[in-house]
């Protein structure tokens, strides 16, 4: 239990840098929580949107993608990542993830408004 208390305040302090600009500092805490789990599905989503918001598309799309289209069971992570992929000009890519998301979460996926114009726009 104590290992997940402190991996859990790692990644609320993680999240509390990113959340107020400080960038870095959520990095760096990412970072450390990926050095004790390398597949921790939330540090690595919020590591590739940290990546994406600071104008680096290309790292979410390959190392946050690849990890996260096979590991993880959280539609909004797949979403995320189609937004990411979208924005990259992938858009079969980015349909796969839409579709995912979808699979995993029907009712909370379609209640997204942009859902439906993400995916259309990703289809065409």
């Amino acid at each position: 239990m104590a290992g997940f208390d402190k991996v859990s305040g790692m990644f609320g302090a993680a999240l509390s840098c990113h959340r107020s600009g400080n960038f870095a500092g959520a990095d760096r805490r990412y970072h450390q929580i990926l050095l004790g789990d390398h597949n921790h599905a939330h540090a690595l989503h919020m590591l590739g949107l940290l990546a994406h918001n600071q104008g680096k598309p290309k790292w979410p799309s390959a190392t946050f993608g690849e990890r996260l289209r096979s590991a993880t069971e959280i539609p909004s992570f797949h979403h995320n990542l189609g937004n990411i992929l979208k924005e990259a000009g992938r858009q079969d890519e980015a349909a796969e993830c839409y579709q995912r998301a979808l699979d995993l979460g029907p009712t909370r996926s379609r209640r997204s408004p942009m859902m439906s114009v993400h995916f259309a726009t990703a289809m065409n």
